[in-house]
């Protein structure tokens, strides 16, 4: 299927065309986790799919797709930015490897500044930050068959990538902003602090 362009998953419309292809945007190493096969496996056999992979390691055993787009050098702040701008979904470590329940990539935070609404295994550590309402969680066991539902409709998709960008964006601010560290950082000092000045009467 193909996305309307007019409508603008996230209110960023691209004019000029009747149709664009959604774009997927997936930044990591080339590791187990990752899961670089398995999002392009997937994504470069769908109509209707935009997909950017930002890995900076693949190795020389690598097939790339003529209709995937590769970044392979380093990126500066204005282009990494840009690239997030126009990515309407980014896609997290879907490899699956013990590591991915007990770590949260830092590129997660980052989609969550620019309110992207991203794909993560069930088991992430990732659910501890961003829940079911702004991320997209899905059975590393079957992959394919979770993404063919999510993306079935292209209707629904659109209305649920508005809203769960919304979510991002809410959840980021309630939990990942500068404000709302700070505010936990002075309540750890502050009940360090309390047996203290209990002790001092």
């Amino acid at each position: 299927f193909f996305f309307q362009a007019e409508d603008g998953i996230r209110d960023i419309g691209v004019t000029g065309v009747q149709t664009c292809a959604l774009p997927i945007f997936f930044r990591g190493k080339y590791n187990v986790e990752g899961g670089v096969e398995l999002i392009q496996g997937y994504f470069s056999k769908k109509e209707g799919f935009d997909l950017t992979i930002c890995c900076p390691d693949l190795p020389s055993k690598f097939v790339k797709k003529l209709n995937v787009k590769y970044l392979e050098s380093f990126l500066s702040d204005d282009e990494l930015s840009d690239l997030y701008r126009n990515t309407d979904v980014a896609v997290g470590q879907v490899g699956g490897s013990e590591r991915v329940k007990r770590s949260i990539a830092h590129k997660i935070f980052e989609y969550g500044l620019f309110g992207i609404p991203t794909i993560c295994l069930e088991e992430s550590a990732t659910k501890e930050v961003f829940d079911d309402e702004a991320f997209i969680y899905v059975d590393g066991k079957s992959l394919q068959a979770n993404l063919d539902t999510i993306f079935a409709s292209s209707v629904e998709t659109r209305k649920m990538l508005k809203i769960k960008s919304q979510k991002v964006r809410e959840q980021y601010l309630e939990k990942c902003s500068e404000i709302a560290i700070a505010k936990r950082f002075t309540q750890i000092i502050e009940n360090l602090e309390a047996p203290d000045r209990a002790r001092r009467g």
